[in-house]
C-alpha cells in the first residue's frame, strides 16, 4: 500500500526517535495531568450493572432498579465496559478501575501520535500538535467512563483514515462494530469510518492519491463495522436504540448535550473552545492542502459535532490533531528563513528531556493516585450511611445526580432516576425529576403518584419544605436529607439511629474490592 507522504518541505530519511520520543512526551503528559481521578456517580450504576450480571448471568430487558418505570425497556450499550470495570473492580478496588483508564488514555494517546505523524513529518510540529491535543482532552480523560473506549476507537479510525493503512482499516472494521458492546460512541467511530473510507475512495478517483486499495474494499470495510455492530447480546435492536436515543430531545436535560451556538448558557471555558474551533477553520482555509479531502473531512465532522453538543467538544482534538499538524507544516513551509531541520532536530532533544521528566513525576505519585479523589459535588455518603446501618430500603425518590450512587451503595432500594438517561427512562419522569420543586407540579403529589415512601434529597432543594408535610426527615447533614415515612424507619428514628462514626466521603464506597460494605466497617 502507497499512501501520500506528508506535505514537508525537507526531504530527510525518517528516524524512530523523530516519533518515538514526542510519543513517550505525550504518554508522559496525559499520564501526569489526569493521574488522580474524581470519583462519579455515574461510576455506580456501571459498577452495579457488572455486579447484577455477575450474581444473575441474565440480561435486564427492562429497568428493574426504578420504582417509576420499572417495565421500561432497557438496552445497555456499554454492557461490556461495565462487566469489565467490575471485574476489575471486584478484584483489585479502586487500583484497578484507575488503571484501566490510564491503559485507555495511553491507546488513545498512541492512536493520535500516530495519526499526527501521518499528516506531518516535522519533530517540532508533531510534539507541539500532540501536547495541544493532550492538553485540550483533559476534561475527557478526568473520569472513568465508557467514553474511554470510543476516545482510542476513534483514535485508530482516524489514524487508519490519515494514513491509508490498508491493515489499519482492516483492523478498525470490526473493533468499531464490536465497541458497541462498550459504549454508545461506536456510532462516531462507523460514520468516521464510512467518511474516510469514501474520501481516500475520492481521492485515488481523482489520482490526488496513490492507493492499492481497491473501490470494492472500501465499501466492505463500513459494511463489516455495521455486520460486526450487531453481534451483541440485544442484536440488532442495540444499534436501532442507539441511534434512536442519540436523537431524543430528553437529552438536553442534560447540560452536557448543550448546543454550542446557545452562547448566553455557554461557560467560558466553552467560549474559548468555540474561539479555538473558528480560528482552526480560518487557518484551514488559508494553509491546509485543498487535495487533502480525509483531513477536511476531519475539519468538517469536529466542528459540526462539537457545535451540536458541547459534550463533543472531548472528542474534538483527536479530530483535529492530523488537521493542524498538516496546516501547521504547511505554513511553516512557506517560511524559508526558518531553518527547520534544526528546529526538529531539538525538538526531538526537548521531547526526550519532557517525557523523562514527566513520566519520572507521574511515578512518584502513583501510590497516591491509585485511589479516587473527591469531586467538588454534593456528598450524600452520610446519609447513604444512615440507610445502610439502620437497615433502610424502599422507594427513594432521589436526586437525579445521586441514582447511579445509590445503585451501588443501597441495592434493597429502588430510585426515582439516575444517570442511566434514556436508555433506562423516558424523556417525561428524566423531566419529573430533574424539575421536581422547579416547576409547577407539587413535589408531594408527584411522589404519591409514584409511590415513593422515601427520599433522598440536596438540603437546599426547594421541594423539602413541601414534602417534610407528610415526610419525616430522619438525617440532614450540610448536603443531604433522608426523608421516610414508613412507620417502622419513623420508629427506629424515634429510638435513635446508628451514625457513621465518622465523616463519610463518595470514594470510601469504591475503594475496596469488597464493594461499599467495606466502607461502614
Amino acid at each position: 500500500m502507497a499512501s501520500v507522504p506528508p506535505l514537508d518541505s525537507r526531504a530527510h530519511a525518517p528516524r524512530a526517535m523523530d516519533w518515538l520520543l514526542p510519543l513517550a512526551a505525550g504518554l508522559g503528559l496525559v499520564l501526569l495531568s489526569n493521574a488522580f481521578t474524581p470519583v462519579n456517580t455515574d461510576l455506580g450504576w456501571t459498577l452495579a450493572f457488572g455486579r447484577d450480571l455477575f450474581r444473575t448471568g441474565v440480561f435486564p430487558l427492562t429497568n428493574g432498579h426504578s420504582f417509576t418505570e420499572p417495565n421500561h425497556p432497557l438496552v445497555m450499550y456499554q454492557w461490556g465496559f461495565n462487566v469489565m470495570l467490575y471485574a476489575l473492580h471486584s478484584k483489585w478496588g479502586a487500583a484497578g478501575v484507575i488503571v484501566a483508564k490510564w491503559l485507555w488514555m495511553t491507546l488513545t494517546v498512541v492512536g493520535l501520535a500516530a495519526a499526527i505523524r501521518a499528516a506531518a513529518s516535522g519533530a517540532l510540529v508533531r510534539l507541539l500538535v500532540l501536547l495541544g491535543a493532550v492538553h485540550f482532552m483533559w476534561m475527557g480523560f478526568e473520569l472513568v467512563r465508557a467514553q474511554l473506549v470510543s476516545f482510542a476507537l476513534v483514535a485508530l479510525v482516524v489514524y487508519a483514515g490519515v494514513s491509508g493503512s490498508r491493515r489499519a482499516l482492516w483492523v478498525s472494521a470490526p473493533l468499531v462494530g464490536l465497541s458497541a458492546n462498550f459504549h454508545g460512541g461506536f456510532l462516531a467511530g462507523l460514520f468516521l469510518l464510512a467518511g474516510l473510507c469514501g474520501a481516500l475512495a475520492l481521492e485515488a478517483r481523482l489520482r490526488w492519491t496513490d492507493t492499492r486499495i481497491r473501490l470494492g474494499e472500501l465499501v466492505a470495510m463500513p459494511v463489516v463495522a455495521i455486520l460486526s455492530s450487531m453481534l451483541n447480546p440485544y442484536g440488532p435492536r442495540l444499534v436501532l436504540e442507539t441511534l434512536r436515543l442519540s436523537g431524543d430531545p430528553a437529552r438536553l436535560l442534560d447540560r452536557e448535550w448543550l448546543p454550542l451556538w446557545d452562547l448566553k448558557q455557554l461557560v467560558p471555558g466553552e467560549k474559548i473552545a468555540l474561539g479555538l474551533l473558528g480560528v482552526t477553520v480560518l487557518l484551514s482555509l488559508v494553509f491546509l492542502p485543498r487535495r487533502r479531502l480525509r483531513l477536511w473531512l476531519l475539519l468538517v465532522l469536529a466542528v459540526g459535532t462539537s457545535v451540536s453538543a458541547s459534550r463533543h467538544l472531548r472528542m474534538a482534538p483527536i479530530l483535529l490533531a492530523p488537521v493542524v499538524a498538516a496546516l501547521f507544516e504547511a505554513a511553516l513551509a512557506r517560511v524559508k528563513e526558518l531553518r527547520l531541520e534544526r528546529l526538529d532536530a531539538l525538538a526531538v532533544k526537548l521531547s526526550g528531556l519532557l517525557a523523562v521528566c514527566f513520566l519520572a513525576l507521574w511515578a512518584l505519585r502513583v501510590p497516591e493516585a491509585l485511589k479516587f479523589i473527591e469531586w467538588p459535588f454534593r456528598n450524600p455518603s452520610n446519609a447513604i450511611a444512615v440507610m445502610r446501618l439502620n437497615g433502610f430500603s424502599g422507594n427513594v425518590w432521589n436526586d437525579f445526580d445521586w441514582g447511579g450512587l445509590l445503585l451501588w451503595t443501597a441495592p434493597d432500594s429502588r430510585v426515582a432516576c439516575d444517570g442511566r438517561h434514556v436508555m433506562a427512562y423516558s424523556g417525561q419522569m428524566i423531566d419529573a425529576n430533574i424539575n421536581l420543586g422547579f416547576d409547577s407540579r407539587d413535589p408531594l403529589e408527584v411522589l404519591e403518584h409514584f409511590k415513593a415512601d422515601m427520599a433522598l434529597l440536596r438540603t437546599d432543594d426547594p421541594a423539602l419544605k413541601r414534602l417534610s408535610e407528610r415526610f419525616t426527615v430522619l438525617f440532614c447533614d450540610a448536603e443531604a436529607c433522608l426523608l421516610s415515612k414508613r412507620p417502622e424507619h419513623i420508629a427506629r428514628y424515634k429510638e435513635g439511629l446508628k451514625l457513621p462514626p465518622n465523616l463519610m466521603f463518595t470514594s470510601e464506597y469504591f475503594e475496596s474490592p469488597e464493594g461499599p460494605e467495606a466502607a461502614l466497617r
